[in-house]
């Protein structure tokens, strides 16, 4: 009889651990998804850039090429707009 009493406390036991664990992943979890929304403007902002870092993740990006034209630099204040007039 000893043996039938003990399971049911060690499987008790287990769930006395297992019960914190599950609800701190869960609000782990809440937590996560609350400031990704926050950061990337709503759910469906967040489900984009996961989308994107998965398929990051999968194909690496190609190599930049070393050297890219920059736009030429304007001049400041009245005279950039002394370019647009005629």
């Amino acid at each position: 009889m000893a043996r039938t009493t003990a399971a049911p406390t060690r499987l008790a036991g287990r769930a006395r651990l297992l019960l914190p664990l599950g609800g701190a992943a869960v609000l782990l979890l809440a937590a996560l998804l609350a400031v990704g929304s926050a950061r990337y403007d709503g759910l469906d902002g967040l489900v984009l850039r996961v989308r994107v870092a998965l398929a990051q993740r999968r194909q690496p990006a190609t190599e930049q090429p070393r050297f890219v034209p920059t736009p030429l630099p304007t001049p400041p204040g009245d005279r950039a707009l002394a370019l647009l007039l005629p």
